[in-house]
């Protein structure tokens, strides 16, 4: 059901800029939207976004209402970072899919949101998180969501800008020295269902690695994306002859255990209060590799 909310100008600033300051859930783009569909009058009179406003001016907002999500609220342990009206940033545990999906609609990361954030402003008309980029059911780390449409939008365009910072920390089967840029183009993989690999016809794929130290004949790597392809930090590392630990589809012979990639550093432009960094530690599970210095503790 729409809302109306009514706001009093304070100063002579135009209308698609009033209402991005005061509604956090829409940016100047969305304002005017709303002014063009109707949405906006100021004083009674529906009005253009260029209208200069003055001081004590009555601007009647009708919110467009939002669809209750399909999701299910459920008390899932996942660990908040931060929060706020515009996008929250969380650190997934390994074994927790980003969003539902077939196999899995229940036990991710949108179902305990949902439990512990009980109000959505929406994304695209359904009350909530908005994706803006996934880690791997099996991967643990930092991921962030949008929680308002002009949030999702700003995210989602550092992500094709390629600003977003995303590193990752990863055991890897064999020594590898040194650090490299690793640039293979991946597809998927025709003979094996939901799998992908490196493949002349794929998309353009590039991760650069790091070594942070060896030891009984593994590495302990950081990398760094380039691209956002499925798997990509999996497949690049099997087609390197260095598939990571516990990896079960990736791994010619993966030993039980959990699969030892995390998604350790995290930074992107938040959409109203500037650069945000964030770093997460590696699960407790990952005392089952090799004894090393982490480079975050």
């Amino acid at each position: 059901m729409a809302e109306q909310l009514t706001l009093h100008a304070t100063s002579d600033s135009r209308l698609d800029v009033f209402l991005a300051e005061s509604l956090p859930a829409i940016d100047r783009l969305e304002a005017r939207r709303w002014i063009e569909a109707g949405r906006i009058a100021v004083e009674g009179s529906h009005v253009k976004p260029s209208l200069r406003l003055w001081p004590g001016a009555a601007v009647h907002v009708t919110v467009p209402g939002v669809e209750p999500s399909a999701v299910i609220p459920e008390d899932l342990p996942l660990e908040i970072l931060y929060a706020d009206d515009e996008l929250v940033v969380v650190n997934k545990p390994a074994g927790m899919a980003t969003h539902p999906g077939p196999g899995w609609w229940s036990g991710s990361v949108f179902n305990a949101l949902l439990f512990q954030i009980p109000y959505w402003p929406g994304i695209s008309g359904v009350a909530q998180p908005g994706v803006v980029h996934r880690l791997d059911r099996d991967t643990s780390g930092l991921l962030v969501l949008a929680k308002a449409e002009n949030a999702h939008r700003h995210l989602l365009a550092q992500v094709l800008a390629r600003t977003m910072e995303r590193g990752y920390l990863a055991w890897i089967e064999g020594e590898l020295e040194g650090e490299g840029l690793i640039d293979a183009p991946i597809g998927r993989d025709p003979e094996l269902e939901g799998q992908m690999r490196v493949t002349p016809d794929g998309k353009d794929a590039r991760t650069r690695y790091r070594t942070l130290g060896m030891r009984e004949g593994r590495t302990l790597v950081e990398l760094k994306l380039e691209t956002g392809r499925t798997h990509q930090i999996r497949v690049h590392m099997a087609h390197l002859g260095h598939p990571i630990l516990g990896d079960i589809r990736y791994h010619p012979a993966p030993e039980p255990g959990p699969m030892a990639l995390h998604a350790a550093k995290l930074s992107f432009e938040h959409p109203s209060k500037g650069p945000m960094a964030f770093e997460a530690v590696p699960p407790e599970a990952w005392a089952a590799f090799p004894a090393l210095f982490s480079p975050l503790q």
